[in-house]
């Protein structure tokens, strides 16, 4: 989100929940993209010298938009995880091993308050968009982490979700082992296929993006011919402390989330001090976090708010606690209808059966298998 920020500081416009439609191709060359938001419907055009590609999973896809038969650029991995809750025990660090099973590495890492059991890796042709976990992975997950650490008896039970993602890999041959696909980033440029001036970013990964914008940059730079960037902004330091009138633990927990941001986060609780409030008592969110996310990171889903600005969807209640409180304040904010505010969250507890799989801590089988209408049950008078 940093890097968004300064990106939109520079001059960017930023779109969420946006859809590539066509892009524009004249004779030979790009010079745009028509899309859509999701949300509203809305169409537009965005014009330019060059268009990047850079949607990870779904760069073929994005790809298609040009009307033209290109070669085929992804060929992806699906990786899923277990967030487990193991009763305070677990490792206090990470624990990294071979699995027994097919040799592939596998880790157990503290996550909050839980730990994340990974990883599975194997070829998935499916839409980015509707991958899950399956039943298959999550019992292999569970059989190599209780033979790595056999002391804690780690079974379904203590499972509280699974998660996956489709890693955006370079696509090899059939004969070639998942484990030994490349991970490296491959910068491509149509110009053989007939499209100049559209470049697609294949692979790459979070932990390395910093380096790979840099090179996107130098690729982009030497197409429209102007001067290359000699480096990137450095991001600023961490303050000391975002607000002395904040309880200490929010204090910290701003400055843990937010880090140099954490001051523009309070300063929504001191203009209103309802915003200094928790959202839910299983969480220690602000309400001043929500109106961040809706005014400054572009939020406007309670998902994108408790799934992707904070983590408090990812925790152990996902959030279903501070769904209708998110939804409220939001509401006020985007000018949402009672009717609008509650079908948000009904939104959020569908958006959740349908990415993650989750756990009946009873009796140990995803949730949405026995009971899949329950969460959206209790949602009609979430909103209140």
């Amino acid at each position: 989100l940093l890097y968004l920020e300064k990106a939109r500081a520079s001059g960017a416009d930023l779109r969420n929940h946006s859809a590539v439609d066509f892009i524009i191709v004249d004779g030979r060359r790009a010079r745009g993209v028509d899309f859509h938001d999701v949300l509203t419907g809305r169409r537009s055009t965005a014009s330019g010298r060059l268009v990047i590609n850079a949607a990870g999973p779904w760069v073929d896809a994005v790809l298609d938009a040009t009307g033209r038969t290109l070669r085929r650029r992804i060929g992806g991995t699906r990786g899923s995880h277990l967030v487990v809750d193991l009763n305070g025990r677990g490792p206090k660090h990470a624990v990294l091993a071979s699995a027994k099973s097919d040799a592939r590495p596998m880790f157990v890492t503290p996550w909050l308050d839980h730990h994340i059991i990974g990883t599975t890796d194997f070829r998935d042709d499916e839409d980015p968009s509707d991958v899950r976990a399956a039943g298959w992975e999550i019992d292999y997950l569970i059989a190599e982490a209780a033979r790595v650490l056999p002391g804690l008896g780690i079974e379904h039970r203590n499972v509280v979700y699974a998660y996956s993602g489709v890693r955006p890999l370079a696509r090899a041959g059939d004969g070639v082992f998942e484990g030994a696909i490349s991970r490296r980033s491959v910068i491509v440029d149509h110009s053989a296929e007939g499209v100049e001036r559209l470049v697609s970013v294949v692979g790459g990964k979070l932990t390395t993006a910093a380096e790979l914008g840099r090179k996107v940059a130098a690729a982009v730079s030497q197409q429209i011919g102007r001067p290359r960037a000699r480096g990137i902004a450095a991001l600023p330091e961490t303050p000391t402390s975002p607000a002395v009138f904040l309880p200490p633990e929010t204090q910290e927990h701003l400055r843990s989330v937010y880090g140099p941001r954490a001051p523009e986060v309070a300063a929504y609780a001191a203009n209103d001090s309802s915003l200094a409030e928790t959202i839910s008592a299983q969480h220690p969110d602000i309400g001043a976090q929500v109106a961040y996310a809706v005014q400054h990171e572009g939020a406007r889903t309670v998902a994108d708010v408790l799934l992707r600005r904070t983590v408090v969807g990812l925790t152990k209640d996902m959030g279903r606690a501070a769904a209708a409180p998110t939804a409220a304040i939001m509401a006020g904010l985007l000018g949402w209808t009672v009717e609008a505010r509650d079908q948000a969250v009904r939104d959020y507890f569908a958006e959740l059966h349908r990415k993650f799989v989750i756990i009946d801590p009873e009796i140990g089988i995803p949730a949405s298998e026995r009971l899949p209408d329950e969460d959206l049950r209790s949602a009609e008078g979430a909103g209140g």
